[in-house]
């Protein structure tokens, strides 16, 4: 899925972030995993999505902000890990529910922590 951004807005962000971080925008793309040329591939086509969210984690902030639809950073931080939990000694199902919720960003955990609202009033 391809996102409709202002890649001026995107790449000033992305400026800011690494600056913050001491490092190059270039660095930043190949930590981040979205690989060095992604600015000279930002000429040929907008970025994918998954492209957007692998730099969102990279600098902990949202893909709104980070494509300039708001200025709150939505830093993620996890109320709960993995490490914190022993999965061995809960009923499997409810392990791996937890596993996938904590894989998931924050506004997927948000939507489906609504959703179980719902069901507990029902």
């Amino acid at each position: 899925m391809k996102l409709d951004i202002d890649i001026d807005i995107l790449l000033q962000r992305i400026d800011l972030l690494s600056a913050e971080r001491g490092i190059t925008r270039t660095t930043a793309f190949e930590q981040s995993g979205v690989g060095k040329n992604f600015k000279s591939n930002l000429s040929i086509s907008k970025p994918s999505a998954g492209k957007i969210t692998q730099l969102a984690n990279y600098f902990d902030v949202s893909v709104d902000y980070l494509i300039g639809q708001t200025e709150d950073r939505g830093t993620k931080k996890p109320a709960l890990t993995e490490s914190q939990i022993d999965l061995n000694e809960i009923d499997p199902v409810k392990a791996e529910l937890i596993k996938s919720v904590l894989s998931m960003e924050r506004e997927d955990v948000e939507k489906i922590s609504q959703f179980f609202d719902l069901l507990k009033k029902s």
